[in-house]
């Protein structure tokens, strides 16, 4: 098989004079808004990874080994026993089927970088393979047994974007000022 995966990278940021429209509004986190308890820094992959553990420790009494968790003897990694009961809890958070089972309240990070990618695979052509000296692999073995994984980025550059106000309270009492002062003949 022969893969390619396109890398495009996505830088979103935010100027300090947002902190001051609510939450809700601005769709984002400060890296120091929201605490998470298990990460030092505010991402939406942590708080998602967070939620996930939390909602699977309540409900199945233990956490997954590659989940975040409390670091005491209550806490217990998931056996395959449980594998049912987090199987269910994550399939529900993944697809928002129960509104208690939940990680909606994850905001993106006011400045994060992610990574889309987008994958093809197909099978190697007919043509010919050099052979490595002193391998005893036959050209048809190697044509069944080999994987060629191209990794790239789309773009040689690529630009982020920024979320600022529209407009601030000072151009605002300008604009109003200046709406109100107008004479009417």
């Amino acid at each position: 098989l022969e893969t390619k995966v396109v890398i495009t990278p996505k830088i979103s940021e935010a100027t300090e004079l947002i902190r001051r429209v609510p939450k809700q509004q601005r769709q984002c986190l400060f890296a120091n808004e929201n605490n998470l308890s298990y990460y030092r820094m505010y991402s939406k992959k942590n708080c998602e990874s967070e939620c996930g553990s939390k909602l699977v420790e309540d409900e199945c009494k233990c956490t997954l080994y590659y989940m975040p968790r409390k670091y005491s003897n209550e806490s217990k990694i998931c056996n395959r026993l449980k594998a049912e009961c987090y199987e269910n809890v994550l399939y529900k958070i993944q697809n928002t089927m129960d509104q208690t089972l939940s990680c909606n309240h994850c905001l993106p990070a006011c400045w994060e970088i992610n990574y889309n990618r987008e994958i093809s695979t197909s099978v190697l052509g007919n043509g010919s393979f050099q052979m490595v000296e002193d391998l005893p692999y036959s050209a048809s073995y190697i044509r069944d047994n080999l994987a060629i994984v191209h990794i790239f980025f789309n773009e040689n550059a690529f630009s982020g974007f920024t979320k600022n106000e529209l407009i601030g309270f000072t151009e605002f009492l300008s604009s109003t000022g200046g709406l109100l002062g107008e004479k009417r003949l």
